[in-house]
Order: structure tokens, then sequence, then C-alpha cells
């Protein structure tokens, strides 16, 4: 029950770590990229791994495979928004000045 629950908890964590300022959290945006993409690999190879017994035939493994891109996506299209917010208020404060 326990690591159903850590499991469930790992795609809103992942997201959080991808939206979170990296100057108050991590040493650099390289380093929050790498953790980020840590939590995605150990979330696709748990997806593998817990359905591997039950998971049949290309059709089976592509729905499975579909299912982990999920966060890798969610997490690059977040990243991506969150950095072109900064660029846009970055420019903002630019332009008062």
């Amino acid at each position: 029950m326990l690591l159903h629950a850590l499991e469930w908890l790992l795609v809103p964590w992942t997201v959080c770590l991808a939206l979170a300022p990296p100057y108050l959290w991590f040493p650099s945006g390289t380093v929050q990229g790498a953790w980020v993409m840590f939590d995605v690999l150990l979330t696709m190879l748990q997806a593998a791994w817990w359905n591997r017994a039950s998971t049949h035939g290309m059709l089976g493994w592509g729905i499975v495979l579909l299912a982990c891109l999920g966060p890798l996506l969610a997490s690059i299209v977040l990243w991506g928004a969150t950095r072109r917010m900064d660029i846009l208020q970055s420019s903002r404060r630019s332009d008062r000045r």
C-alpha cells in the first residue's frame, strides 16, 4: 500500500521538481534538469517493471511506453513554460528602466 502511494506521488513530485525555481533549491538549472530526468527515468522503469507480467505483444508495450512518456513530456513542457515566463518577466523589468 505504501509503495502504491509512493508510485502515485512520483509524477506530481516530478512536475513540482521541474517547476521549482532553481536558484532556491538547486545549484544550477543543469542540476535541476538532471534530477527531473532521473525522476522521469525512475518512473519509466517502475512502470515497465510493474507491467512486465501482464503486458503482451507490441501494442501492449507501446501503450506502456506511451504512458511512460507522459511525465517526460509534461516535464519538458512545464520546464519550457517556466523558462519562457522567466524570460518574459526579465524583459518586462528591463523595459521599465
